[in-house]
């Protein structure tokens, strides 16, 4: 795997989690 493939993996999975905890949030503020 290159460097470059890794770093676009690792963001990706940084960008799932943060969506995650941003729809949690909206979630629990919208209850």
């Amino acid at each position: 795997m290159l460097p470059s493939e890794l770093v676009q993996a690792t963001s990706q999975e940084s960008f799932k989690r943060q969506l995650d905890l941003f729809l949690r949030t909206k979630n629990s503020i919208t209850l």
